[in-house]
Protein backbone atom coordinates (compact mmCIF):
# COMPACT_ATOMS: atom_id res chain seq x y z
CA UNK A 1 0.00 0.00 0.00
CA UNK A 2 1.15 3.52 -0.74
CA UNK A 3 2.25 5.65 2.16
CA UNK A 4 0.10 8.72 2.76
CA UNK A 5 2.64 11.24 1.43
CA UNK A 6 3.01 9.39 -1.87
CA UNK A 7 -0.74 9.11 -2.29
CA UNK A 8 -1.18 12.84 -1.60
CA UNK A 9 1.56 13.61 -4.11
CA UNK A 10 -0.29 11.60 -6.75
CA UNK A 11 -3.44 13.62 -6.03
CA UNK A 12 -1.54 16.87 -6.58
CA UNK A 13 -0.52 15.73 -10.06
CA UNK A 14 -4.11 15.28 -11.19
CA UNK A 15 -5.24 18.14 -13.38
CA UNK A 16 -8.66 19.37 -12.30
CA UNK A 17 -10.85 20.59 -15.14
CA UNK A 18 -13.39 23.22 -14.19
CA UNK A 19 -16.15 24.74 -16.28
CA UNK A 20 -16.57 28.53 -16.31
CA UNK A 21 -20.15 28.24 -15.14
CA UNK A 22 -20.12 25.10 -13.00
CA UNK A 23 -17.43 24.16 -10.52
CA UNK A 24 -17.56 20.39 -10.81
CA UNK A 25 -15.30 19.94 -7.77
CA UNK A 26 -17.89 21.36 -5.38
CA UNK A 27 -19.41 18.78 -3.06
CA UNK A 28 -22.88 19.27 -4.52
CA UNK A 29 -21.62 18.32 -7.97
CA UNK A 30 -19.14 15.65 -6.91
CA UNK A 31 -21.65 13.72 -4.82
CA UNK A 32 -23.90 13.22 -7.83
CA UNK A 33 -21.50 10.50 -8.99
CA UNK A 34 -21.99 8.76 -5.62
CA UNK A 35 -25.78 8.87 -5.78
CA UNK A 36 -27.45 5.91 -7.57
CA UNK A 37 -30.43 8.19 -8.27
CA UNK A 38 -28.31 10.34 -10.59
CA UNK A 39 -27.66 9.32 -14.19
CA UNK A 40 -23.94 10.05 -13.97
CA UNK A 41 -23.53 7.47 -11.18
CA UNK A 42 -23.50 4.50 -13.58
CA UNK A 43 -21.00 6.25 -15.81
CA UNK A 44 -18.69 6.89 -12.86
CA UNK A 45 -19.03 3.30 -11.68
CA UNK A 46 -18.10 1.95 -15.13
CA UNK A 47 -15.10 4.27 -15.14
CA UNK A 48 -13.91 2.92 -11.77
CA UNK A 49 -14.26 -0.66 -12.99
CA UNK A 50 -12.13 0.22 -16.00
CA UNK A 51 -9.55 1.90 -13.75
CA UNK A 52 -9.52 -1.16 -11.44
CA UNK A 53 -10.41 0.94 -8.40
CA UNK A 54 -14.05 0.06 -7.83
CA UNK A 55 -13.25 -0.85 -4.21
CA UNK A 56 -13.53 2.80 -3.12
CA UNK A 57 -17.10 3.18 -4.33
CA UNK A 58 -18.14 -0.26 -3.05
CA UNK A 59 -16.86 0.55 0.44
CA UNK A 60 -18.56 3.95 0.37
CA UNK A 61 -21.87 2.34 -0.60
CA UNK A 62 -21.55 -0.34 2.09
CA UNK A 63 -20.99 2.30 4.77
CA UNK A 64 -23.84 4.52 3.54
CA UNK A 65 -26.19 1.53 3.75
CA UNK A 66 -25.22 0.77 7.33
CA UNK A 67 -25.36 4.45 8.33
CA UNK A 68 -28.91 4.60 7.01
CA UNK A 69 -29.76 1.59 9.18
CA UNK A 70 -28.38 3.44 12.20
CA UNK A 71 -30.43 6.59 11.79
CA UNK A 72 -32.29 7.74 14.88
CA UNK A 73 -35.91 6.84 15.52
CA UNK A 74 -37.29 10.21 14.40
CA UNK A 75 -35.66 9.82 11.00
CA UNK A 76 -36.88 6.24 10.57
CA UNK A 77 -40.42 7.17 11.55
CA UNK A 78 -40.71 9.71 8.75
CA UNK A 79 -40.51 7.89 5.42
CA UNK A 80 -40.83 11.12 3.41
CA UNK A 81 -37.77 12.57 5.13
CA UNK A 82 -35.79 9.40 4.49
CA UNK A 83 -36.83 9.40 0.84
CA UNK A 84 -35.65 12.99 0.49
CA UNK A 85 -32.42 12.11 2.27
CA UNK A 86 -31.63 9.30 -0.16
CA UNK A 87 -32.59 11.23 -3.29
CA UNK A 88 -30.88 14.48 -2.29
CA UNK A 89 -27.78 13.51 -0.31
CA UNK A 90 -25.93 16.77 -0.93
CA UNK A 91 -28.76 19.05 0.19
CA UNK A 92 -30.56 17.59 3.16
CA UNK A 93 -29.89 16.49 6.69
CA UNK A 94 -32.73 14.93 8.72
CA UNK A 95 -33.49 17.31 11.58
CA UNK A 96 -36.55 16.06 13.42
CA UNK A 97 -39.86 14.30 12.80
CA UNK A 98 -41.42 17.05 10.72
CA UNK A 99 -38.66 19.06 9.10
CA UNK A 100 -35.58 18.66 6.95
CA UNK A 101 -32.80 21.14 7.50
CA UNK A 102 -30.93 22.47 4.47
CA UNK A 103 -27.25 22.65 5.30
CA UNK A 104 -25.85 26.17 5.62
CA UNK A 105 -22.42 24.78 4.89
CA UNK A 106 -21.33 22.10 2.48
CA UNK A 107 -20.55 18.87 4.26
CA UNK A 108 -20.28 15.38 2.79
CA UNK A 109 -23.41 13.27 2.80
CA UNK A 110 -21.82 10.64 5.03
CA UNK A 111 -21.03 13.35 7.60
CA UNK A 112 -24.68 14.36 7.70
CA UNK A 113 -25.62 10.72 8.32
CA UNK A 114 -23.11 10.42 11.16
CA UNK A 115 -24.65 13.50 12.79
CA UNK A 116 -28.04 11.79 13.04
CA UNK A 117 -26.95 8.17 13.51
CA UNK A 118 -27.30 6.19 16.71
CA UNK A 119 -24.32 4.19 17.95
CA UNK A 120 -26.09 0.85 17.81
CA UNK A 121 -24.55 -2.06 19.71
CA UNK A 122 -26.40 -4.95 18.15
CA UNK A 123 -25.12 -8.31 16.87
CA UNK A 124 -26.55 -7.53 13.42
CA UNK A 125 -24.67 -4.23 13.05
CA UNK A 126 -21.50 -5.67 14.56
CA UNK A 127 -21.51 -8.68 12.21
CA UNK A 128 -22.19 -6.42 9.25
CA UNK A 129 -19.21 -4.22 10.15
CA UNK A 130 -16.97 -7.26 10.58
CA UNK A 131 -17.95 -8.44 7.09
CA UNK A 132 -17.11 -4.99 5.73
CA UNK A 133 -13.75 -5.19 7.48
CA UNK A 134 -12.98 -8.63 6.04
CA UNK A 135 -13.92 -7.54 2.54
CA UNK A 136 -12.02 -4.23 2.40
CA UNK A 137 -9.35 -3.76 5.07
CA UNK A 138 -6.86 -6.66 5.52
CA UNK A 139 -3.90 -7.23 3.24
CA UNK A 140 -5.03 -9.42 0.35
CA UNK A 141 -8.75 -8.93 0.98
CA UNK A 142 -11.17 -9.14 -1.95
CA UNK A 143 -11.48 -5.36 -2.38
CA UNK A 144 -8.48 -4.13 -0.43
CA UNK A 145 -8.53 -0.37 0.08
CA UNK A 146 -5.48 1.84 -0.37
CA UNK A 147 -5.17 3.02 3.23
CA UNK A 148 -2.26 4.10 5.39
CA UNK A 149 -0.65 1.30 7.37
CA UNK A 150 -1.37 3.16 10.63
CA UNK A 151 -5.09 3.29 9.91
CA UNK A 152 -5.21 -0.38 8.92
CA UNK A 153 -3.39 -1.43 12.10
CA UNK A 154 -5.71 0.68 14.25
CA UNK A 155 -8.86 -0.89 12.80
CA UNK A 156 -7.41 -4.41 12.79
CA UNK A 157 -6.42 -4.11 16.46
CA UNK A 158 -9.94 -3.17 17.56
CA UNK A 159 -11.56 -5.81 15.36
CA UNK A 160 -9.31 -8.58 16.68
CA UNK A 161 -9.79 -7.41 20.27
CA UNK A 162 -13.53 -7.03 19.60
CA UNK A 163 -13.32 -3.50 21.02
CA UNK A 164 -15.77 -0.75 20.09
CA UNK A 165 -16.91 -2.36 16.86
CA UNK A 166 -19.39 0.27 15.78
CA UNK A 167 -19.85 2.79 12.98
CA UNK A 168 -17.40 5.23 14.62
CA UNK A 169 -14.58 2.72 14.16
CA UNK A 170 -14.94 3.00 10.39
CA UNK A 171 -15.38 6.77 10.20
CA UNK A 172 -11.65 7.51 9.61
CA UNK A 173 -11.61 4.83 6.89
CA UNK A 174 -14.68 6.32 5.24
CA UNK A 175 -13.07 9.76 5.36
CA UNK A 176 -9.93 8.43 3.63
CA UNK A 177 -11.98 6.65 0.96
CA UNK A 178 -14.14 9.73 0.40
CA UNK A 179 -11.02 11.86 -0.09
CA UNK A 180 -9.66 9.35 -2.60
CA UNK A 181 -12.93 9.35 -4.52
CA UNK A 182 -13.16 13.13 -4.55
CA UNK A 183 -9.57 14.17 -5.19
CA UNK A 184 -8.17 11.24 -7.19
CA UNK A 185 -10.87 9.13 -8.87
CA UNK A 186 -13.28 11.96 -9.65
CA UNK A 187 -10.77 14.38 -11.28
CA UNK A 188 -9.53 11.53 -13.48
CA UNK A 189 -13.12 10.77 -14.40
CA UNK A 190 -13.66 14.42 -15.39
CA UNK A 191 -10.46 14.42 -17.43
CA UNK A 192 -11.55 11.30 -19.30
CA UNK A 193 -14.94 12.84 -20.06
CA UNK A 194 -13.26 16.01 -21.29
CA UNK A 195 -10.81 14.08 -23.48
CA UNK A 196 -13.64 12.07 -25.02
CA UNK A 197 -15.33 15.32 -26.05
CA UNK A 198 -12.28 16.59 -27.96
CA UNK A 199 -12.77 16.44 -31.75
CA UNK A 200 -10.52 14.15 -33.75
CA UNK A 201 -7.82 15.94 -35.75
CA UNK A 202 -7.81 14.82 -39.37
CA UNK A 203 -5.00 15.48 -41.81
Amino acid sequence: MLHEKYRRRSVEKVEVIEDDEVNEMEITNFEKVLNPKCAIYKEFKRFLVGEVCIENLLFYEAMINILLKCQNASTKSNSWNLKELVENPHKYTPHNETTIKINDEEIPYYESLYKTAMIVESPEIKNHLIRIFEKFIPEGSEYQLNLTSELVKSVEHKIHKSENIDILLFKPVLKEVYELLRWTNYPRFLQTKQENKKPLITI
